[in-house]
């Protein structure tokens, strides 16, 4: 950048007033400090910084964002600045766009998405500023906790939709961490006390995630178990008997590819009558989310092995085919040497039935 890093302003209300997009950091005193012009130009592209010269004995620095209170910094020392300064780069309640998802999920914090209604992407500040007094309370209460945003929701409506099932508005959508796959649905009522009690439930456990699921099948005709996310805990890790789990998408080339394969392992199984031993199942990674932690995808597809009445998923990542897949489960399978017998008890009634077939044929 060229230019001072530190510009002059006459007021504190000319810098408010001379401000742009970027919070604003003000120095009020005769001269700057070493430190103060030290911050400013490593942290320019982040703020604007002013300086106001007043005969005060004692400077100040105040960090401000737009239309919020400015934050008084304590300790002027550089590392005292660069802590305020990181402290407050974020606003208590900014917009969430492709300039600053990137702070936010580096954030540390959790993550609260406001989403509300909108006529147009024009109307979105004017959307925000409808409940700005809520969340700056909130955002105050919870300021080492959750990062509160708006977002555009016309915009990126699919998007919103298609990340956390938001179908009505005003919602809250919460994540416990930014970038966390868990996430919680708020459509109370938009008043701080309600808020704040919902969000110190997704905390400290007492509220459950919000999971997208399809509808429950009414049977199980496919030779592949039908999981969806309501189930999945119940599906995928049962205590009797070992599943091998796909996390497909309808429009995944690699899962066209595989699904006869895996449909054809699951066949023999039955054939095999080994259906209480061990079970293959499925489930539409775009439609259901996981309430498992240990169960997550990033591309498609994606499978996992779960031992009978273990709580540890394993990633499966042997062949793609039946005859692999098949010879993987063998020897990996939580009692591989029971399920060989009963393979072999299988093949050998099948032999003697096959054996007798004939003789009464020869009859």
């Amino acid at each position: 950048m060229t230019g001072p890093a530190v510009k002059e302003a006459s007021s504190r209300k000319e810098a408010e007033e001379a401000a742009g997009t970027k919070p604003i950091c003000v120095y009020e005193g005769a001269k700057t400090s070493t430190d103060f012009e030290e911050i400013a130009s490593r942290k320019r592209s982040d703020f604007t910084f002013y300086h106001v010269a007043t005969d005060a004995e004692k400077p100040t620095v105040t960090v401000q964002h737009k239309g919020e209170e400015p934050v008084v910094c304590d300790d002027l020392t550089f590392d005292g600045l660069k802590k305020c300064l990181d402290d407050n780069e974020l606003p208590l309640f900014g917009v969430l766009d492709g300039e600053s998802y990137g702070k936010y999920m580096s954030s540390g914090k959790g993550l609260v998405w406001g989403c509300f209604e909108q006529e147009s992407s024009d109307d979105l500040e004017r959307a925000a500023d409808e409940y700005r007094p809520v969340m700056n309370e909130l955002a105050k209460e919870f300021k080492d906790k959750f990062a509160f945003t708006y977002i555009d929701t016309v915009q990126f409506k699919r998007a919103i939709e298609g990340m956390f099932g938001v179908t009505e508005l005003p919602t809250l959508a919460v994540n416990k961490k930014a970038g966390d796959k868990m996430k919680y649905l708020y459509t109370g009522e938009m008043t701080a006390p309600k808020i704040a009690e919902f969000l110190n439930g997704v905390l400290d456990g007492s509220v459950e995630p919000t999971l997208k699921s399809e509808p429950v099948p009414s049977s199980q005709d496919e030779p592949v178990h039908v999981v969806v996310g309501s189930t999945l805990k119940e599906d995928v890790f049962p205590a009797d008997k070992d599943v091998l789990f796909e996390i497909y998408a309808p429009w995944c080339g690699h899962c066209k590819k595989l699904a006869p394969e895996y449909e054809r392992v699951a066949k023999e199984v039955a054939e095999e009558g080994v259906e209480d031993m061990l079970m293959l199942a499925k489930m539409d990674g775009t439609a259901n989310d996981s309430p498992v932690e240990s169960i997550s995808w990033e591309g498609f597809p994606t499978l996992y092995y779960v031992k009978a009445g273990e709580s540890e998923p394993v990633k499966y990542d042997g062949p793609r085919n039946a005859k692999g897949i098949w010879e993987w489960i063998k020897e990996h399978h939580s009692d591989p040497e029971a399920l060989k017998e009963r393979l072999a008890a299988h093949k050998a009634a099948k032999q003697e039935e096959e054996t007798e077939t004939e003789k009464g044929e020869e009859l």
